[in-house]
């Protein structure tokens, strides 16, 4: 993972395998504000928007 290129960011899910399906919703419940945001990001999942 440290050593794809930036321009290779489709890479980014065949490293993951199939846990790339699940790393966006870990990430909004541990990092929903995307603070850790180097390198290859995993964008964090949406927000469900409340109902009002």
């Amino acid at each position: 993972m440290n050593f794809i290129p930036e321009d290779e960011v489709d890479r980014v899910g065949n490293v993951y395998g199939a846990n790339m399906q699940r790393l966006p919703e870990i990430k909004a419940r541990y990092d929903p504000d995307n603070f850790f945001r180097c390198n290859h990001n995993i964008l964090p999942a949406e927000r469900p928007v409340a109902a009002k």
